[in-house]
């Protein structure tokens, strides 16, 4: 009998290349090297030039933080920087009417010159008159990712003065902002790779909760590390009980509305804070509390929103139930009708509202 070992061979170098990748940390090299990037002289907008000298600052600035590697552009790579019309402007300062035209940078340019440079981040910026003030505008975009006017920077930053000195002044705490960014960028990093590591099974469950833990000690302010950290919680409800709560009350006072990133972010985890807080204060009993976060998700925060309808219901429900319990027919009689105001007319809820409402109405 011929024993074919071919297609065995072809099998088990597969196993070597699958496993080959699945152990090499997903940060390697990304990672643990510093962040390149590159700033570009900045466009003043109001006379079609560009300002190295700001843009110099800046550079400096940001060689002072270890985790920063700045590449210096070729002197053939500023020449070519290029500006196009973007838009026409008019004004009236006192009795003077002014006008001109507002100089775009191309982006597709710095673009271009970013990964001939070999950099992961571009910094780059406009310099605008509005009256006797100037204002600086520092953008951040990742390499290859090519930024219209339609489109969001991963990063910015912007200050005021009346003159380039002073506007030259504001470059350092706008060079510590880009920092910060960058290194929650790479934190964040790191973190996914362990998560990558873990959902390989290359990791245990309880090492990666202690690393998304010694993440979040670095970088307490991310949106995208905590939600990493809750959403391995609540793997292990009855364990990070508490934990959870925290985790998710941390995240409700973080957020804001206009933080479209972070929103995101969350929302690709399906991860509603205000949804887990709320339960986690339905579980304790405090109706109160659970009524105050749902209420503000369907303002703030709308992605479970029937849901939140449909526990404002039942949290106003249990309320009025506690009140009216305790004697308190007005109070309970407010919170029946304020349930009334949320449940449908499909929840197992309605005629139990109903009959509170009847029951507390004239006492």
């Amino acid at each position: 009998m011929m024993i074919h070992a071919k297609p065995v061979k072809k099998t088990v170098y597969a196993a070597v290349i699958l496993c080959f990748f699945l152990i090499i940390p997903a940060n390697a090299g990304d990672f643990t090297d510093r962040a390149r990037l590159a700033v570009f002289p900045f466009l003043d907008a109001g006379s079609r030039s560009v300002r190295q000298n700001i843009s110099s600052v800046l550079e400096r600035e940001l060689l002072k933080y270890d985790f920063i590697e700045v590449i210096p552009l070729k002197r053939e790579d500023t020449d070519a920087y290029e500006m196009e019309p973007l838009s026409l402007w008019t004004g009236v300062e006192g009795s003077e009417k002014q006008g001109g035209i507002v100089w775009n940078v191309r982006h597709q340019v710095i673009q271009e010159m970013s990964a001939a440079n070999n950099v992961e981040y571009a910094v780059f910026g406009s310099i605008m008159k509005d009256g006797r003030m100037l204002k600086i505008e520092v953008r951040v975009a990742k390499t290859g990712v090519i930024l219209t006017k339609d489109q969001t920077p991963a990063f910015s930053t912007s200050s005021s003065g009346t003159t380039y000195d002073e506007l030259s002044g504001k470059v350092p705490d706008m060079s510590a902002a880009i920092a910060e960014w960058l290194k929650g960028e790479r934190v964040l990093g790191r973190a996914e790779g362990d998560i990558r590591r873990y959902l390989g099974r290359i990791v245990s469950y309880s090492d990666t909760v202690a690393a998304m833990e010694r993440y979040v000690h670095e970088y307490p302010r991310s949106i995208p590390l905590r939600a990493l950290l809750l959403d391995l919680h609540l793997k292990d409800r009855i364990k990070h009980k508490q934990k959870i709560l925290d985790g998710a009350l941390t995240i409700i006072d973080l957020y804001r509305p206009q933080a479209d990133p972070d929103m995101r972010y969350l929302l690709s985890l399906s991860l509603d804070p205000f949804d887990i807080a709320a339960e986690a204060y339905e579980e304790k009993g405090d109706w109160s509390k659970a009524i105050s976060i749902r209420d503000m998700a369907l303002t703030v925060f709308p992605f479970k929103n029937i849901r939140h309808t449909d526990g404002l219901a039942r949290d106003h429900y249990f309320q009025g139930a506690a009140y009216e319990e305790k004697g308190d027919f007005a109070k309970a009689f407010e919170q029946y009708t304020r349930a009334g105001g949320h449940v449908s007319a499909s929840s197992e809820y309605h005629r139990k509202i109903r009959d509170g409402i009847t029951r507390t109405e004239n006492k």
